[in-house]
């Protein structure tokens, strides 16, 4: 099965059974090219529709995370998910103990998206590794993963913030924890 040559519906409706199931590392590498091929866009109303497509996406994703029990590694590096749809991700990331590695590089986050997934890693992930790079990240996006990593609820062996715009406060803050 070639998901480059479905309908977003489909993919969509893919992504739903896989919230009843593990397969959502699956999704990764697929949906922009997914979204690409199943659409004929100008590039600024593509750009508006696959902000959507994902969003409904996210809320699939985070459906399965809330139900995960086998993944431990999840990359959605570079799959446009903005702070629309860290909101549906981060419902799903909340409480997740099984997933140990998580990769949302390249996301379009921001402050406000990287403030609802600190909220939600807050809640008890237990995650390991975490690579927020290139997500245009500023002081307010930093100072509240900070509170969340001082929490005690986390223990991140490894984080990367590489090429954000972290600020020197917020770079104090996080040294310090």
């Amino acid at each position: 099965l070639i998901l480059a040559s479905l309908r977003v519906d489909r993919v969509i409706e893919w992504a739903s059974r896989c919230a009843r199931s593990v397969c959502v590392r699956a999704l990764a590498p697929i949906l922009p090219f997914a979204y690409a091929r199943s659409n004929r866009f100008d590039r600024e109303e593509s750009f508006d529709q696959f902000l959507f497509f994902f969003d409904k996406v996210s809320e699939a994703i985070g459906r399965a995370l809330k139900t995960n029990k086998s993944l431990t590694h999840l990359s959605l590096h570079g799959n446009g998910m903005g702070v629309e749809g860290s909101v549906n991700f981060a419902k799903g990331l909340a409480g997740n103990h099984i997933l140990k590695r998580l990769d949302i590089s390249l996301n379009h986050l921001k402050d406000e998206g990287t403030v609802n997934i600190a909220a939600a890693l807050e809640l008890g992930a237990q995650l390991e590794s975490l690579n927020l790079s290139h997500n245009a990240i500023g002081t307010r996006g930093t100072m509240r993963l900070a509170q969340a990593i001082s929490s005690g609820n986390l223990f991140i062996r490894s984080l990367d913030l590489s090429t954000n715009a972290l600020g020197g406060k917020a770079a104090n803050l996080l040294g310090e924890v």
